[in-house]
């Protein structure tokens, strides 16, 4: 993706979270159901194909998609703007009622994250793998995504005892 389209779908993104933030200050169904359609639309731009296509990949070819062709940085910034994408599109599914799919899109979302992440606490990964976790806490991840969560808090506490 050229680095032009690349900014436009980042600040589209940004945008898109900014409207979730209102959202979730005040209701509005027709301000929700379109923001909807923008995250699938964005989604849909980032990986250069349509959902009902890379829905279909796991989260490992997914992310193989998303970083296929491109820089490891490009890669991984791909990867974590589809983070940014699902925990919004989550946020938006929580506002209508739809518990199951924002739960599901969360999960994603972290699965995605934790395998973009480099494991170390600075990297932004992190902060969301934080804050997915966080919105998470107690609730049953599939096998996994739970070994790959523990895995992750491992690395950190092990980096955080040797500092």
């Amino acid at each position: 993706m050229p680095a032009q389209e690349d900014d436009y779908i980042l600040r589209q993104i940004e945008i898109l979270g900014e409207i979730v933030a209102q959202l979730l200050k005040r209701r509005d169904p027709v301000g929700e159901e379109y923001a909807l359609l923008q995250a699938f639309a964005l989604q849909e731009k980032l990986f250069g194909m349509p959902a009902a296509t890379f829905l279909k990949l796991s989260s490992v070819d997914q992310v193989a998609a998303l970083a296929k062709n491109e820089p490891e940085a490009t890669g991984r910034g791909k990867c974590l703007s589809y983070v940014m994408l699902l925990r919004d599109t989550a946020s938006l599914y929580q506002l209508r009622g739809q518990g199951d799919f924002a739960f599901g899109a969360r999960k994603l979302a972290l699965n995605i994250a934790l395998l973009t992440a480099n494991g170390q606490p600075t990297d932004p990964a992190t902060a969301l793998v934080r804050e997915l976790q966080g919105i998470l806490a107690g609730a049953p991840l599939d096998a996994p995504i739970q070994a790959l969560l523990d895995h992750f808090n491992d690395v950190l506490r092990k980096m955080a005892l040797s500092d």
